[in-house]
């Protein structure tokens, strides 16, 4: 009823697996998902970095192809300053990972990251405190070296007035430094970082160099805490109507107006003897996103806004429920 149709059989001749990845691995390098890519020198071929060289192999067998000007060999290099050439016999990850640690290079993440964790502890421990933990500043840190340093620095005591969650952001955000807690609970004067060339004759040189570093960055963070407090935090309410909530939805100041409607409509409800503070706290829940330090670090937005309201007087309740209504945060 459709017509005629007419049949064919064809035969594909096969290929080996090495010819098909010959001809396919140039194509899957870049479809890697890179956010941002660079050109050098005069190379056509963008990539997330200069491309060096290439190892690629099939079992024993050296594929042949070429990527961003490197033609694929079987050479790859050791640490950049401790390590040298390696030359590469199989597609064997065991030979690989040792023949790499032999020269300087952690190959798996997971082990460099636990060599950052375990080293800054024990640091912390020597000093008699205990390491502020966090397993993100561990996980980006890890990418960041070839094989893990981990030393001691100190920073002076006089910017432990800064409130933790400052010092804490801002040695984590600017340098990827860990901090330490004292048997007290309170921050100490004293960081862990993590070089990559790090020598026994480098180590004091290296940890002076973070702590200048440190320095400089926790002077502008107590400069901005040391202004914002000349400030009460509803002082800065009036400045929140130049910041745009959402287009179509007006400014962050008409944002505070609803949530203090609605707010006091929950209080009336749930818990009228709360009522005054839940109202304090939704006008100034969004204060401190006016603040120098919330400018600098958004991240500390309603952290900084519950120092801020205790230390300008407002009670603690009003405090924490600034806090609190940024939660969950993940």
């Amino acid at each position: 009823a459709k017509g005629p149709y007419a049949a064919l059989r064809k035969q594909v001749i096969g290929q080996s697996a090495g010819a098909l990845l010959e001809a396919a691995l140039p194509g899957l390098l870049r479809a890697l998902p890179q956010p941002k890519k660079m050109r050098w020198g005069r190379q056509a071929e963008a990539f997330i970095r200069p491309v060096h060289w290439l190892v690629a192999l099939l079992g024993d067998e050296q594929l042949r192809f070429e990527f961003a000007g490197v033609t694929a060999g079987r050479q790859t290099e050791g640490h950049r300053f401790f390590g040298s050439t390696l030359l590469i016999q199989s597609a064997d990850i065991e030979s690989y990972t040792a023949g790499l640690q032999a020269q300087g290079v952690v190959v798996e993440p997971t082990v460099r990251k636990r060599q950052i964790v375990e080293g800054a502890r024990a640091l912390a421990t020597e000093v008699g405190g205990t390491l502020v933990e966090d397993d993100e500043l561990a996980d980006v840190v890890s990418w960041l070296v070839e094989a893990a340093s981990p030393l001691l620095g100190t920073f002076e005591p006089r910017f432990l007035e800064l409130p933790d969650a400052v010092t804490i952001t801002t040695l984590k955000s600017h340098q990827k430094l860990f901090t330490i807690r004292g048997e007290d609970g309170k921050l100490v004067n004293r960081f862990v970082a993590v070089a990559n060339t790090l020598t026994e004759d480098s180590r004091e040189e290296v940890a002076q160099g973070n702590a200048r570093v440190v320095s400089a960055r926790l002077s502008d963070a107590l400069f901005f805490y040391e202004q914002d407090l000349k400030q009460r935090l509803e002082d800065y309410t009036p400045m929140l109507s130049r910041q745009v909530y959402l287009k179509g939805l007006g400014s962050m100041s008409d944002k505070v107006g609803r949530i203090v409607a609605l707010a006091q409509g929950l209080a009336e409800t749930l818990c009228p003897e709360q009522g005054e503070t839940t109202a304090r706290a939704a006008q100034l829940c969004k204060a401190d996103l006016a603040t120098r330090l919330v400018i600098e670090f958004t991240s500390l937005q309603g952290q900084i806004g519950e120092q801020y309201a205790i230390k300008t007087g407002e009670s603690a309740a009003v405090g924490q429920a600034i806090r609190e209504h940024h939660l969950p945060r993940f």
